[in-house]
């Protein structure tokens, strides 16, 4: 155990350990350090042995410090600094000498090497003279040879010669300045315009058929070849004063201010170009090369022309423009259009992106028509107006399908409404045939407009809120009976009812909507909660599983809220729980509901018939019994009986007979 030492002994062991005044920074504590040696009374006897290790640590501290000293004393040795800076003074010179040498070194290599670089240079000089003067007696000579082969209409062979003769005047692109370079160069960019011009002859003579000049289809086979070599520009020239040539005629019969041009004859401007087409692939498709696509490039040309023509024409005509002639006319053209499109196995935009021109606009003819779809429009604007001042006209109508819906169903469906739906899927199915863009969304504007107005908004619909309420407690009605008769229900199956019954809850809260959420009156919402929450609390707790025993109890005292023990029998047996299980259920229940005098005898389970007739099940409310009122009755009571006629206009059954009809028509077509 460790003491304190006493003041004036620390002060005396102190002085005599006083550090000399160059190791003051070093702090020692003395107490530490007697308690660090002694760390016992009893090691005090050990005094001499820990006297004599400290002597020795004294002495091999003096040793090091002394031989410390004597290295710091050698290596301070002033005559040696001297020697290494003589040292240091002769490497620098020995440097410099070195230097010297190396730089007379490479002036006399220099000397020596420049005869040689010199021979170097006119050797490639020589070399590269050699290759000139040779290439171009090779130019020469390929353009002389090329002069013959244009007189005499060598057209193979001026294939060859003019590729060779184009790669060797490449060669001489950088010595344009030289006077004789150039001298040729200009007579070989003659040599190519006199063969371009003979092509062109040619190739004119045999379009035309001058019977003055008859040329072969070999031989302007043989041109393409040479057109080939000439390069794109003077082919994509020749393909388009080729087209130029075949559509002559059908610029000059269908001019737009012509009778033949105008928009009625439109049909036969197509039936000219197939057959201009058709007399393209007897006489002159097997001349060009199948790369060159000049078929395809022909129906862009005609494509485009029509186009300018069309939008010519549909802008003259204005508001004398009928609806029938608009679409007659855009249904040829779109005809036109697949047929080109299949013939090349491309889209139409290939087609016209294949046109050589740079004027091209690469707009298709059934294109021009759809800025005048607005015609369209406006006309079925007008026909669903007159439909719905038919309707208004007759208050009452009775059709053969209402004769037929009545007699299934027992219901009246608006005759109008199936009218209206098929005048509407018949129109979107034209327009959607001949364009899919802005105009399509104009007629939605469209029909989106009449439908507001056939549904009456809000106030036809407040009108029917009663009926469609009653309806719907009647449905709820239906299904609650119809879930009785399930029993016995197993969890899983209880879950998945209550699934689809929220779904179905969910399709009831949207059926008055207009599209718009906020439309739906609160009225039906509250009504339709409060006649669907009852089934959701029972389907609760019938999924609920009954082991353990309290969760399920006291799940149903939560949900439920009662202590009657008929009522928890209801849910039992909806479960379907056997009669000892059962019993044991019914105690455990007892023995809970007793302590909680809070909790009602009563609930809604009270009214739920166990075993539902068939009276209650197909019982329907009047519909001609003035006023309705929503149905605050729970689930499963009886519903009032009649036998009047029900009259209503159920918009969800109407769209499903609608679509079984259409359907069915469509099977018969087909």
């Amino acid at each position: 155990m460790q003491k304190e030492l006493p003041p004036e002994l620390i002060i005396a062991v102190e002085r005599i350990l006083e550090p000399h005044k160059e190791y003051k920074h070093v702090q020692t504590n003395v107490q530490d350090t007697l308690n660090e040696l002694f760390p016992t009374e009893e090691s005090l006897l050990q005094i001499s042995v820990v006297q004599a290790q400290l002597e020795e640590q004294r002495s091999a501290l003096q040793a090091e410090v002394a031989q410390l000293s004597e290295t710091l004393t050698k290596e301070q040795d002033p005559g040696r600094m001297q020697r290494i800076q003589e040292l240091i003074a002769g490497l620098l010179s020995q440097m410099n000498r070195i230097r010297e040498k190396a730089t007379e070194s490479e002036a006399i290599v220099r000397s020596i090497t420049k005869d040689i670089q010199r021979l170097d240079h006119a050797k490639k000089n020589l070399a590269l003279s050699m290759t000139t003067l040779k290439r171009l007696q090779m130019l020469v000579n390929g353009l002389e040879q090329l002069d013959i082969f244009v007189k005499e209409r060598q057209y193979p062979q001026i294939s060859q010669t003019l590729g060779a003769v184009k790669q060797l005047s490449i060669f001489f692109k950088p010595y344009m300045a030289i006077d004789r370079i150039a001298a040729v160069w200009r007579r070989f960019q003659e040599s190519q315009g006199a063969v371009r011009g003979l092509v062109e002859e040619d190739f004119e003579a045999f379009v035309l058929k001058d019977p003055s000049k008859p040329i072969s289809s070999t031989i302007i086979a043989d041109c393409c070849l040479v057109v080939d070599v000439l390069g794109d520009d003077v082919r994509n020239h020749l393909i388009d004063k080729y087209c130029n040539m075949e559509l002559k005629d059908y610029r000059r019969i269908f001019r737009p201010t012509d009778e033949a041009g105008q928009l009625d004859n439109l049909s036969r401007r197509f039936s000219w170009f197939r057959r201009i087409l058709g007399l393209h692939e007897e006489e002159h498709a097997n001349v060009f090369p199948a790369s060159w696509n000049v078929g395809k490039i022909l129906c862009g040309k005609f494509t485009e022309i029509t186009a300018e023509d069309v939008n010519t024409l549909l802008s003259r005509l204005g508001p004398k423009l009928t609806v029938n002639l608009l679409l007659e006319n855009l249904q040829h053209a779109i005809e036109f259009e697949t047929f080109v499109s299949r013939k090349y196995g491309v889209g139409l935009q290939d087609v016209l992106a294949s046109t050589p021109s740079k004027a091209s606009s690469n707009r298709s003819i059934s294109s021009a028509f759809e800025k005048y779809m607005g015609v369209f429009v406006d006309a079925q604007d007008r026909a669903i107006s007159d439909m719905m001042a038919a309707y208004r006209g007759i208050k009452s109508r009775t059709s053969v399908e209402d004769q037929a819906i009545k007699e299934e169903d027992n219901h009246y469906v608006l005759s109008s409404s199936g009218d209206l739906f098929y005048f509407y899927a018949q129109t979107l199915e034209q327009c959607a045939k001949f364009t899919t863009g802005k105009p399509l969304h104009d007629l939605f504007v469209v029909f989106r407009k009449w439908l507001r107005i056939y549904a009456g908004k809000s106030m036809a619909f407040d009108a029917g809120l009663p009926l469609m309420i009653s309806q719907m407690s009647l449905l709820i009605t239906k299904f609650t009976n119809a879930l009785v008769r399930s029993r016995p229900l197993r969890d899983t199956g209880a879950e998945q009812i209550l699934l689809d019954f929220q779904a179905l809850k969910s399709c009831l809260l949207r059926m008055p909507s207009t599209g718009d959420p906020e439309s739906i009156p609160t009225t039906y919402t509250k009504a339709a909660t409060k006649l669907t929450v009852q089934v959701e609390t029972i389907l609760k707790v019938v999924s609920a599983p009954v082991d353990p025993q309290e969760p399920f109890i006291m799940n149903y005292i939560v949900l439920i809220g009662d202590s009657s023990f008929s009522n928890f029998q209801k849910i039992l047996d909806l479960k379907g729980i056997p009669g000892v299980a059962q019993n044991n259920l019914l105690d455990h229940f007892l023995t809970t509901t007793s302590t909680k005098d809070e909790l009602p005898s009563t609930s809604f389970l009270s009214s739920l018939d166990m075993d539902p007739s068939a009276s209650q099940i197909t019982t329907r409310p009047s519909m001609d019994s003035g006023s309705h009122t929503p149905r605050s009755g729970t689930p499963g009571t009886d519903s009032p009986k009649t036998t009047e006629r029900r009259e209503v206009l159920s918009s969800l059954r109407g769209l499903v007979t609608f679509a079984v009809k259409r359907d069915r028509e469509n099977k018969n077509q087909t």
